[in-house]
């Protein structure tokens, strides 16, 4: 039983963003918690009432529990309620175990670029989250194809101002490298819980800078965190730059094609400050032939023979640059999956620093700083900026003399609301609104009194705490039973 414990725990994921990473075939409403060495079996018993869980097993001395849900229960929300706890170290869903995560969609095999940037071990850190927003400004998207359907949100055709959009071929590819779900049909894709935001600028094989601008605006306006732009002109022009500067100081990565002309002329966006620049490379990581290359390249991915999604819910190989840069935008996904306070420079700082040098030692023109590496980046990406709550008592009687201390760190600058919730989850005390801390161990006490002055009545309360950059909020929860006279 150790050693399948031990197998086991490569796959347990902590708490990510707030929400657990979606599995594939979790056991139903079943989930594994971590105790600490001196939690007593009343504890134990006294936490599962709180989520109205049945213990089926445990293991390791009693410190693992398999528990049951109720059907309907929302995993993520009680996920969230248990970690709150003191006692509790680690909850997770169920999982099915394999050497490491390798999807069971059909097509799988023949994604060889997968393997390359080390997908299947990213993936045992997160599938990406669904408030992550990936936006393909491109040829349209099939959004009824089976691999992406449950992904589409807000579509937008910048040619007519409406949300019906054409199914091309290219845009559709793309979109399915970036998140075509882990579903047992057709591929995966690398992110493949994350949003996808389907943008047509094309009519047919021509698009013009205009159109482009428009769909940036719209991204940037519909909440993308990325910007996937599969898409070159050798013409430089101010208005696209600007478009461009302005999705990055609203904190939106912006991922470009460097083009497959094989030229080192400057291609735009990819060009553009602030804007990932993206080659393409072999199975042997090795610069395709095409692969446009120069000064501005930033980093290299795989972009010959890529599996991928069509039109009418099928599947075809592709090559390019345009392959090769929503590879990059599902790996930038996956590290805002885990930590979506990161700004654009700190994700493609993060990229850089963990890729596979190819080429001459160092940056060079025709690989960047290198192959991106999706597991190492993970890897390197910070946790949350803020701790756990931590509480000094569980229960508490307030008198008018004594307090609750509420502790937590925070890195410097995060924004964290602090707040008190009844049992019927209504604030009833404000400790912090949206402060801007500086950074270090805090701690703040609460007297046991609701907004208005008055002593909060009986029953389980709700600590809360809520970091927030204006687009992604998480949260902290501890509970404490307050058993006033």
């Amino acid at each position: 039983m150790r050693t399948l414990l031990s197998f086991l725990l490569i796959f347990t994921l902590y708490l990510i963003n707030g929400s657990l990473a979606a599995a594939t075939d979790p056991s139903a409403n079943q989930l594994i918690i971590k105790f600490n060495d001196s939690t007593s079996s009343t504890q134990k018993q006294t936490i599962f009432q709180t989520v109205h869980a049945n213990e089926l097993s445990t293991i390791e001395n009693g410190n693992f529990s398999l528990i049951s849900l109720p059907e309907g229960s929302d995993l993520n929300t009680v996920a969230a309620t248990l970690s709150a706890f003191q006692q509790v170290e680690l909850v997770d869903r169920n999982y099915e175990v394999t050497p490491n995560h390798t999807p069971s969609d059909p097509y799988y095999s023949k994604q060889w670029h997968l393997k390359k940037i080390n997908m299947p071990k990213a993936w045992n850190v997160t599938f990406g989250s669904p408030d992550i927003k990936v936006a393909v400004i491109d040829a349209g998207v099939q959004t009824s194809h089976p691999d992406l359907k449950a992904h589409i949100i807000a579509p937008y055709n910048a040619l007519t101002g409406g949300k019906s959009i054409p199914a091309s071929a290219h845009g559709t590819h793309v979109a399915g490298i970036i998140a075509a779900s882990m579903n047992k049909t057709g591929i995966t894709g690398i992110a493949p819980k994350v949003k996808i935001i389907p943008i047509n600028v094309f009519e047919g094989e021509e698009a013009d800078i205009y159109t482009v601008v428009d769909g940036i605006d719209y991204a940037v306006q519909a909440g993308a965190d990325i910007i996937n732009l599969s898409l070159t002109t050798e013409d430089y022009t101010d208005v696209l730059d600007y478009a461009v500067q302005e999705a990055y100081k609203k904190g939106v990565i912006v991922v470009a094609a460097a083009g497959n002309d094989n030229t080192s002329r400057l291609q735009y966006p990819a060009s553009h400050k602030h804007v990932i620049a993206v080659s393409a490379t072999t199975q042997k990581d090795t610069r395709a032939a095409f692969s446009n290359f120069g000064s501005y390249i930033d980093l290299a991915a795989p972009g010959v023979d890529i599996y991928s999604t069509v039109p009418k819910g099928r599947y075809a190989k592709d090559s390019g640059t345009s392959m090769a840069a929503p590879t990059v935008s599902g790996a930038c996904a996956l590290i805002l999956s885990k930590n979506p306070f990161l700004t654009p420079t700190e994700v493609e700082n993060i990229l850089k620093k963990s890729s596979v040098d190819l080429g001459a030692k160092g940056r060079d023109k025709y690989y960047g700083y290198g192959r991106i590496n999706a597991y190492a980046a993970l890897k390197q990406t910070p946790a949350l900026p803020m701790s756990k709550l931590k509480l000094s008592s569980r229960t508490i009687a307030f008198n008018g003399t004594n307090n609750l201390p509420i502790s937590f760190s925070a890195k410097k600058g995060t924004k964290i609301s602090l707040y008190i919730k009844n049992s019927k989850g209504q604030v009833i005390r404000r400790l912090a609104t949206n402060k801007a801390w500086t950074g270090g161990t805090y701690t703040r006490r609460w007297d046991g009194k609701t907004d208005s002055g008055s002593f909060a009545p009986s029953g389980q309360i709700k600590v809360t705490a809520k970091m927030s950059n204006g687009k992604h909020s998480v949260y902290r929860v501890a509970y404490v039973t307050v058993r006033n006279t």
